[in-house]
């Protein structure tokens, strides 16, 4: 029985997304409201208290961190003071080495430095918004060679659109630019989100859906944004079945 050969997958490639603005006057498809620690005043805050907290710890344990050492008496009593008690011995408190100090010291910078590092990471995945928008290149070609207003409306609602996915680290209107033609929509890790992946850089994007807003219509419901979601991305890219 004659097996067929299977190719080899292609090898993943990962394109660095440009940033593309966003005009405020284009209802986005997606929005929802980043939480309290994921906002610019949040994040600062926290960091601010990351750094005092790691600096406190760091000062603490490198003037402070001390050990007991025993001095023992070195007088030995005389014949006559046989029935007095032993002189007592000297308890003083020393630095510690130098190296267990240090030592510590880095375990509290590189906890902070994990801290801070983990809050932005998280604050980059936070999908704030996505904007569906015509190929900008494409858009500047139809309006040059169009004949009319009608003749660019109707050319540009048959562009290749892209989209634009802006997170909690962006600037506002700032987001990351990609093509929807090999985008796709589907579950998520939990009934609360949805995935957005595009095939051609290899990235996927978290939506989740509590508090979300689809096309400017504020969701009371997490069913309800993942229907709306869903038919809208229906809308927009026709044929192309969700795995969702």
């Amino acid at each position: 029985m004659a097996t067929r050969s299977r190719k080899p997958p292609p090898p993943r490639t990962y394109v660095k997304l440009p940033l593309t603005p966003v005009s405020e006057g284009i209802v986005p498809l997606f929005t929802r409201r980043p939480p309290w620690w994921a906002r610019n005043p949040g994040t600062a805050g926290l960091l601010v208290c990351d750094l005092i907290v790691t600096g406190a710890f760091i000062e603490l344990t490198w003037n402070h961190w001390t050990e007991m050492k025993i001095t023992p008496q070195s007088d030995t009593p005389s014949s006559s003071d046989l029935d007095s008690p032993a002189p007592a011995s000297m308890v003083e408190w020393e630095l510690r080495p130098t190296w267990q100090r240090f030592g510590l010291c880095g375990a509290h910078f590189l906890f902070g430095c994990f801290f801070a590092g983990g809050l932005l990471g998280l604050k980059s995945q936070f999908i704030r918004s996505v904007t569906i928008l015509p190929n900008a290149a494409a858009a500047t070609k139809a309006a040059a060679t169009g004949t009319s207003r009608r003749a660019a409306l109707a050319a540009a609602a048959e562009l290749p659109k892209t989209a634009v996915v802006q997170t909690a680290s962006h600037p506002k209107n700032v987001g990351w630019e990609f093509p929807l033609r090999s985008s796709w929509l589907e579950e998520g890790r939990d009934k609360k989100e949805l995935m957005l992946r595009c095939g051609d850089v290899n990235s996927r994007w978290l939506l989740g859906l509590d508090g979300a807003s689809i096309n400017g219509k504020q969701c009371v419901s997490n069913d309800e944004a993942r229907s709306l979601l869903i038919n809208a991305w229906k809308t927009i890219r026709p044929g192309v079945a969700t795995k969702a």
